[in-house]
């Protein structure tokens, strides 16, 4: 239901390049779908710098997906970084000094498996006809011990509306 592609939606499409690049499975057409979404985690994961990584915020787009994630040589400033066309760019930003950091989450606190189910949960939720996922954002919530929190951003032809449902331990 909520691969329904129309709109500029039709844009943000995987193509077989992309889904590639991340070692992806050839049929996934969005970067949340079973075949594509642990997959960029893995490969989030292989490209930041830091082992294991820190994440602050992920928020997937059809084809494309910004990060924010800890800087490890400098415990207290971030990474931020786009995926788009394959590629990932990363730059870092300025300190934010300590106690300032949003709660982080690690790439194996993310539900992966789940994201398409969760999704479809997000939409029956809002009730909006002909729901159609825009992206899912992930963050560490309000504090680090609620585990990562995931919101979907869906919309229709006739209504628009957000959800924010479900933590990784659910």
């Amino acid at each position: 239901r909520h691969r329904q592609v129309r709109g500029p939606a039709a844009l943000q499409v995987l193509d077989a390049q992309e889904a590639r690049s991340i070692r992806a499975s050839s049929d996934a057409r969005a970067l949340w779908d079973q075949g594509a979404a642990r997959a960029f985690g893995d490969y989030l994961e292989r490209e930041l710098p830091g082992t294991p990584s820190e994440f602050f915020e992920i928020t997937l787009f059809g084809d494309y997906a910004f990060v924010i994630a800890r800087d490890p040589d400098e415990p207290s400033g971030v990474l931020q970084g786009e995926w788009r066309g394959g590629e990932l760019l990363l730059f870092r930003s300025l300190s934010l000094g300590p106690g300032s950091l949003p709660p982080s989450f690690g790439i194996g606190d993310v539900p992966w498996s789940r994201l398409e189910e969760l999704m479809d949960a997000a939409a029956d939720r809002l009730e909006v006809k002909d729901p159609d996922v825009r992206y899912l954002q992930i963050d560490g919530g309000a504090d680090s011990s609620n585990g990562v929190v995931l919101h979907f951003f869906v919309n229709s032809a006739v209504d628009e509306g957000g959800v924010q449902i479900g933590r990784a331990h659910v």
